[in-house]
């Protein structure tokens, strides 16, 4: 009997370990900030501030590495202490970040 509560026990722990892997991902770190597109970092961080494109950066070139790295340049200049950046992309819109310092 004791087996097989263990086994059990076993088995619950193995999928609930596979049900958080899925919700777990390895992050890209760009020019030294960990990027996060998305998605919110799983750790606990405090807000910075928000960074906004002009609409001329959108406009002048609207591929996701050009606007990503026009947005992290923006932040380091305003939020140089910053770990990591929340991006939200926005179709016809401002694309912005949030500066994020881990706690």
């Amino acid at each position: 009997m004791k087996k097989i509560i263990f086994l059990l026990i076993v088995a619950l722990g193995a999928m609930s370990f596979q049900a958080m892997k899925q919700n777990l991902a390895e992050v890209n770190r760009v020019q030294g900030y960990y990027i996060y597109t998305d998605c919110r970092p799983a750790v606990e961080f405090d807000y910075l501030g928000e960074v906004k494109t002009s609409g001329v950066i959108s406009f002048r070139s609207p591929q996701y590495n050009d606007v990503r790295n026009a947005l992290i340049d923006k932040a380091r200049k305003q939020f140089p202490h910053a770990d990591g950046l929340i991006f939200t992309f926005v179709t016809g819109g401002a694309d912005r970040c949030e500066a994020i310092k881990f706690k």
